[in-house]
């Protein structure tokens, strides 16, 4: 069944598209935050992405990871005027650091406010204009359950076609100063002070099972210069009485471009953490090690914690 799917998600495309393009990554990771560690494979991606006459780009991605196949991107963007039209399973338009590549991070993983605010991706579709532009628009409608549905227990699986949906509304607006490569969290490039910015807020509405209205806000900022990368995203929000706030900052400096320690604190409500990364890129995101430790700075969660992972990459 996997050789059939693979060779379809192969196949199709090739024949949908005048240009197709193969990449994919692995990280092996081992994880110390209690005795004993393990190793895992949190990220085992295969993507194919193209474009024709007609398509301004195609693109699935599949994750073989965890021991299952999951489906990660399945979209496609049409051109509309001036505008992107995107359609399919992809991220939503909300947070950079989760626009931003899992393979393109300062740091082992994503911050805790990544999963604390729902972003992450989901079905629907979107206007936009792409994510390098001096000024950035994004607005998408969307089911609000995210890639894996909800359960249904009379099928006993996740689903995406369950008649429950949570209608949610996803825009971003944000812009660009000096080419700052800002969904990158590493400055390669280097040189003069380079600044990305954008405002993003998410609405869920209430649906037929119950789950009440929720709006939570996001705002962000990238800063690069001569090789120092200093990243922040700042939220709030969730159902009505029940809000969240959540910040994570990061700095981080890149040495001969080869190297590059990085400091992080993130708080979500109560919660706070800071880390310590360190990052050796033997070819840039290609190739690269990186290993982080993390402290907690709450009274009811106290620990340290231990990561490191290679990335092999093309």
């Amino acid at each position: 069944m996997h050789l059939l799917v693979l060779s379809l998600l192969i196949a199709v495309p090739a024949l949908a598209t005048d240009s197709l393009k193969l990449s994919g990554r692995v990280q092996t990771r081992y994880t110390l935050d209690a005795t004993p560690g393990e190793f895992s494979l949190p990220r085992v991606r295969l993507k194919l992405s193209g474009a024709n006459d007609y398509l301004k780009k195609i693109s699935f991605e599949m994750d073989f990871s965890k021991g299952a196949m999951n489906l990660k991107d399945a979209a496609v963007d049409l051109s509309v005027f001036n505008s992107i039209l995107r359609v399919g399973q992809f991220k939503k338009p909300f947070s950079r650091q989760q626009l931003t590549s899992s393979s393109r991070q300062a740091f082992v993983e994503r911050a805790a406010t990544d999963k604390a605010f729902n972003t992450g991706r989901d079905l629907g579709l979107m206007i936009h204009n792409g994510y390098k532009n001096r000024f950035e628009y994004a607005f998408g409608v969307f089911n609000g359950y995210g890639e894996k549905g909800v359960f249904d227990s009379d099928k006993g699986k996740f689903s995406n076609l369950t008649g429950n949906a949570r209608p949610l509304v996803v825009a971003r607006f944000g812009g660009n100063y000096g080419a700052p490569m800002g969904y990158d969290e590493v400055d390669f490039s280097g040189g003069a002070l380079r600044l990305a910015a954008a405002f993003s807020a998410q609405q869920f509405f209430a649906n037929k099972v119950g789950e009440r209205e929720a709006l939570i806000l996001g705002a962000d900022l990238l800063m690069k210069m001569a090789g120092m990368s200093l990243a922040g995203e700042l939220f709030y929000g969730g159902e009505a009485g029940a809000e969240s706030q959540g910040l994570n900052l990061q700095l981080a400096y890149l040495l001969n471009k080869k190297v590059q320690p990085a400091l992080r604190f993130t708080q979500v409500d109560d919660e706070a953490s800071i880390m310590f990364g360190f990052s050796s890129f033997l070819n840039k995101h290609k190739l690269k090690w990186q290993t982080d430790i993390s402290r907690s700075l709450s009274e009811t969660a106290q620990g340290v914690g231990f990561r490191t992972q290679l990335q092999m990459s093309f």
